[in-house]
């Protein structure tokens, strides 16, 4: 029994499907989700989950941050957050 791989050009393409079918099918939830909640509260709720889903995945590397570390991540999620709150 011979087994078939798919070629890089052609999972690559596959992936690329992917990904436009969940990015296109976010925009049509998120759509229906603003009828329910305000702009500002989706975003913070959207970004809460992703912060306690990565701190999670990376609990082990928590110890590891430095003072200078937690400085620059806070920093980069104020700006995000105020992109975010700003684009709502």
């Amino acid at each position: 029994m011979t087994s078939r791989k798919i070629s890089r050009n052609a999972l690559a393409h596959l992936l690329m499907f992917a990904m436009v079918m969940v990015w296109g099918t976010m925009f049509v939830l998120v759509k229906e989700a603003l009828v329910y909640i305000e702009p500002q509260w989706f975003n913070a709720w959207r970004m809460i989950l992703a912060f306690v889903c990565l701190a999670i995945v990376y609990r082990s590397q928590w110890r590891k941050l430095t003072r200078a570390a937690w400085l620059a991540g806070a920093m980069a999620g104020a700006c995000m957050a105020a992109g975010f709150f700003f684009q709502a």
